[in-house]
Formats: structure tokens, C-alpha cells, sequence
């Protein structure tokens, strides 16, 4: 029999270094979390496109200007980034998962409330809770169906995220749709239909109770947390952050275009549609959709046919197309 015959077997995968292990809670639950979580996305990317969706009627109603909805639009990107990292920090330093059903419900709740505004100042303090919220909410999530999800399917990890993420996309599709619908209604004045957006905050504060009781018992930290950070090589802790500064400047650089077309999208629409509010508003929402569905079917489709490993082609190779497609926009 030869020596290949009699060496011992393989090491478990959380037996090889530097190889996190998961939850130990994880380890003895179902797949009804990680498709609530999915689900919880989908409702919760419902509320950070409202403002983007009904810019034309805020616009009308308010009497915005130029500089006021740029303000706007900015601070919803900073107000939704900046709080991730603090989440997160905060999620893995005090071990807890009440940071994702917290964010969704004050998303939901402030949101909802924007139908109220009654000028420029009340309604940038709502978007910037309410984005606080959705940047709280994320971090928290994420992680979580990546380690809950990584046992559902072949693919592991990187399937379940880019569910957890398409579920997003889902929910960013239908949003524009359900604040068009709760906020436009023909041959009523805007003033009457706004405040319609606060029954849109039900189903998000329904979803948070229901994450929160399912979830906010998992411990967030791996089992060998201490051990795995304490053992890391230098070398490889330095190339895992230069991996994630790459990853950072490459998302941020994703993100001016994402928000640019979202930007543009009203103004096209308003070009092309001068003098009809709602019918531009409806373009714009249909805009915002498609651009949400290609995000969508890409995350999908990229899970499945890039193999572990072979990710950095798949990135390259799809950030080129898009960035023809945008130009052609």
C-alpha cells in the first residue's frame, strides 16, 4: 500500500489556519434566517430610493432648487456609508446582530414621514436619519447571509451574497413603483398624496420586528476570532487590507457612476417630458428600475459562472462593459 494510502485525512476546512469558523449558533439552525434576511433586504432597499424616485414631485411641492436637491443627493451617499463602518465596528466589538432590525425601522419610519415636509429643512432631516438607518442596517446583514447562506447552496458564500444582494436589487426595482403609486394620483394635488408615503412604513416596521426575534439571538464572531487574528502572517493581514483598500476606491469609483445616472435620470426625463410632472416621474421610475434589474441579474449570473478565485477577471471584464454601456447612455 503506498504512503499516499495511509496519510491522514484532509483537515476540516476550520481546522486549516486562518480559516474563520463559523457562528457556533449558526451551526445548529435552519435556512428560514438567511431567506428572511434576504426578504428584510428586500424591503429595506425599498426606502432609500424614495427621494430618488419622487425628486420631480418633491421638487414641484417644495419649491426646490438646484443646489437644494444636489445637497440632498449627497447627503444620502455619505449618510448611508459613513454609519457602515461604525456599524460594523460596533456589531463585531460588542457581539450582536441588533444593529440590521434598528436600521430597518428607522429607514421605514423616517422615510415614510418625508410625505409630511413641509420645507427644505424638515425634509433633509428626514433622508438623513432615514439613511443613517439604511447605512446601519447593511453591514450587519451582510454578514449574516454570508454565513448562514454559505451552507444552501453549491456555489457556498459567494452565491449567498450575491442573493442577499439581488434581493436588494429586488427591492430597489419595486420601490420606485410603490412611491410612485402611493404619491401620484392624477387630478390630486401633491399635498394631499404625499402623506400616503407613511403607509409604506408598515411592512418595514413588521419586517424589523420579525428580524429582530429571528436573528438578534446569533452571535456575530467567528468561534476562533482571537485565534485567527492573533496567528495572521503580517505579510498576508497587509495584503488582505490592500485587497480592501482596492476593493474600496473601485466601489467608491462604481458608486459616482451609480448615483450620476440616477442623477441624470429626472433631468432626462424633464427634458423630454417638459410640463408633465407625473409622466416624467414615471419615467423616472422606470429608469431607476432597469438600471436595478441589470444590477441585479449581473450579481446573480457573476456568482455562478465566475469561479472561486478567478473573481478579479470577472470584475475587469464586466466594469468595462459597463462602462460602455453608461457611456452610451
Amino acid at each position: 500500500m503506498s504512503s499516499a494510502t495511509l496519510a491522514y485525512p484532509p483537515a476540516a476546512p476550520s481546522e486549516l489556519p486562518h480559516t474563520p469558523e463559523s457562528p457556533a449558533s449558526a451551526k445548529v439552525i435552519g435556512p428560514r434566517p438567511f431567506w428572511l434576511i434576504c426578504a428584510s433586504h428586500v424591503i429595506n432597499d425599498v426606502y432609500p430610493i424614495a427621494f430618488n424616485a419622487l425628486v420631480l414631485i418633491f421638487t414641484l411641492r417644495l419649491n426646490l432648487e438646484g443646489w437644494q436637491i444636489g445637497l440632498i443627493y449627497s447627503i444620502s451617499q455619505i449618510l448611508s456609508g459613513l454609519p457602515q463602518g461604525i456599524s460594523a465596528w460596533a456589531t463585531d466589538r460588542f457581539d450582536t446582530r441588533i444593529a440590521a432590525p434598528i436600521g430597518l425601522f428607522v429607514s421605514a419610519l423616517c422615510t415614510g414621514l418625508m410625505g409630511f415636509a413641509t420645507s427644505f429643512e424638515i425634509l433633509v432631516v428626514l433622508v438623513a436619519i432615514a439613511q443613517i438607518g439604511n447605512g446601519i442596517y447593511h453591514p450587519t446583514s451582510a454578514a449574516l447571509s454570508g454565513q448562514l447562506g454559505s451552507r444552501l447552496f453549491r456555489h457556498g458564500r459567494a452565491m449567498a451574497v450575491s442573493v442577499f444582494f439581488a434581493a436588494g436589487m429586488l427591492g430597489s426595482i419595486l420601490g420606485p413603483f410603490a412611491w410612485k403609486f402611493a404619491a401620484i394620483d392624477e387630478g390630486v394635488a401633491v399635498a394631499k398624496t404625499l402623506p400616503r408615503m407613511a403607509w409604506l412604513i408598515i411592512p418595514g416596521a413588521i419586517m424589523a420586528v420579525i428580524l429582530f426575534f429571528n436573528t438578534g439571538h446569533l452571535t456575530h464572531r467567528h468561534d476562533n476570532h482571537h485565534d485567527l487574528h492573533a496567528s495572521m502572517p503580517r505579510r498576508e493581514s497587509r495584503l488582505r487590507w490592500y485587497a480592501v483598500g482596492v476593493l474600496f476606491w473601485a466601489n467608491a469609483v462604481r458608486f459616482i457612476v451609480n448615483t450620476g445616472m440616477i442623477v441624470l435620470f429626472p433631468i432626462w426625463a424633464t427634458i423630454h417630458l417638459a410640463g408633465d410632472v407625473n409622466k416624467a416621474t414615471s419615467v423616472t421610475v422606470q429608469l431607476i428600475g432597469a438600471m436595478a434589474f441589470g444590477m441585479g441579474v449581473a450579481a446573480l449570473f457573476a456568482a455562478r459562472l465566475v469561479r472561486t478565485g478567478k473573481e478579479r477577471g470577472g470584475i475587469m471584464i464586466l466594469s468595462a462593459f459597463g462602462a460602455v454601456a453608461t457611456a452610451g447612455v
